[in-house]
């Protein structure tokens, strides 16, 4: 049976988008930066997504719309497949 993985990129795109539109731009931004730089490899573009969204996380905290929060914590959940260490 093959193991189904989510569009990380896709889902993260999305998460911003829906962050900026309730208010959280700049921490968004924040995350945008972190995440679209070039990467010798998916493991590290992961990492990568995995520290911003943590980021994000703490420095929102109850700011965060729960659809964000859950697509974030989705994103994480993939990460996490890679970087089982990441929290």
């Amino acid at each position: 049976m093959a193991t189904q993985h989510t569009d990380v990129a896709e889902l993260l795109h999305q998460a911003m988008e829906a962050a900026r539109a309730a208010g959280l731009a700049e921490a968004a931004d924040e995350l945008d930066a972190r995440t679209s730089a070039a990467f010798t490899s998916s493991s590290e573009f992961l990492g990568e997504v995995g520290l911003g969204i943590q980021r994000f996380l703490a420095r929102e905290r109850s700011n965060v719309p729960v659809a964000v929060r859950q697509q974030l914590e989705e994103c994480l959940a993939e990460v996490r497949r890679v970087w089982p260490g990441l929290r």
